[in-house]
């Protein structure tokens, strides 16, 4: 039985970051993608517990942005 799919999105407006994006920055100034890293800046090791979106700005707990979403299951009925 196929797994379901863990998607990331903002919880506030549903922004989805694509992967490339290295734009959120540590208090040690480090800069990177924070879905890489669960939330732990590379550099000084802080564990981020909140994650402030790019697209609208808000902040909500790191964890809330992983969304698990169903298996869709489609039965086929061969013509006979």
């Amino acid at each position: 039985m196929p797994k379901p799919e863990t998607i990331i999105a903002c919880p506030q407006c549903n922004w989805m970051p694509t992967g490339f994006e290295q734009d959120w920055q540590c208090t040690c100034g480090y800069t990177w993608h924070t879905f890489a890293t669960g939330g732990q800046c590379p550099s000084c090791r802080h564990q981020w517990q909140t994650t402030q979106c790019l697209a609208c700005s808000c902040s909500s707990p790191h964890s809330a942005w992983y969304r698990t979403t169903p298996v869709q299951w489609y039965h086929q009925i061969s013509p006979n």
